[in-house]
């Protein structure tokens, strides 16, 4: 299983503010309504904290889950947005990696997309990171 965490438009707090919470809200819904275009029946997406997004990704390889988040990323970067330009960070995390078979609490799990979007973010936004798991 797979797990893809991400948005947080806002690149800090005085941008939400300078447009008002009303037109947050509004990017959000806006948000959830191309999330929704994503998920397939089965997966699980939801929001997760104040402007971050899930989506669980089950019976979906690393590889798959990547290349879905980067369609997200491209279809939220295209669209027209009212206030201005919108784009997101996503995090990319797997239940049991592969590469060393160690596998990760719920928990964990989430912790580990979550250090991957912070990760995206602090690469520059508007990106897709893969967790990676030292062995």
């Amino acid at each position: 299983m797979n797990l893809a965490c991400g948005y947080n438009p806002w690149r800090n707090p005085l941008q939400i503010d300078s447009y008002g919470h009303t037109a947050g809200d509004a990017v959000l819904r806006r948000l959830g309504d191309i999330l929704r275009q994503f998920v397939r029946a089965g997966d699980q997406a939801s929001r997760y904290g104040g402007e971050e997004f899930c989506i669980l990704l089950p019976d979906t390889t690393e590889a798959q889950a990547a290349r879905t988040a980067e369609r997200l990323r491209l279809q939220v970067a295209g669209s027209e947005w009212q206030l201005c330009p919108v784009y997101v960070s996503l995090g990319v995390a797997t239940f049991a990696p592969p590469a060393n078979g160690i596998a990760l609490s719920p928990n964990e799990f989430f912790q580990w997309a979550d250090q991957a979007l912070y990760a995206a973010k602090q690469q520059g936004r508007n990106r897709v990171v893969i967790a990676r798991k030292a062995a």
